[in-house]
């Protein structure tokens, strides 16, 4: 990562895909990314990934916590937390500790692997 020593907050969004704006590449970060435009590529966050509910990625996705209000196609692996907004649309697998989703919420997918025994939907 450029070889700098900045102190990241994995607790604040410090990158924003906006509405107007596609990416193409991977996407790392040490801290949170909310996307309300396109990406095309992986991600990679030590923070919190939030697919706004007008974004799109075509991304597998490996966050902390993961929200979706948009659409993602890939499979995505969150440390904690997934959640599935009521506009929110997964196509592909997922891992988690913990999945919440609203009525409305759809996970088109194979697989589902639980990183703990706990359940919380």
């Amino acid at each position: 990562m450029l070889n700098r020593k900045i102190n990241a907050n994995i607790n604040k969004t410090e990158t924003l895909i906006g509405a107007n704006t596609e990416f193409k590449g991977l996407l790392t970060s040490e801290a949170g990314i909310r996307i309300d435009g396109a990406v095309t590529g992986d991600i990679q966050c030590k923070g919190d990934v939030t697919i706004g509910n007008r974004g799109f990625a075509v991304s597998n996705i490996v966050a902390r916590n993961i929200t979706i209000g948009g659409t993602v196609h890939g499979d995505v692996n969150s440390n904690h937390k997934l959640t599935i907004n009521a506009k929110g649309k997964l196509i592909g697998d997922h891992s988690s500790n913990s999945i919440h989703i609203e009525r409305g919420g759809v996970i088109v997918g194979k697989r589902v692997i639980r990183n703990s025994l706990q359940e919380n939907s």
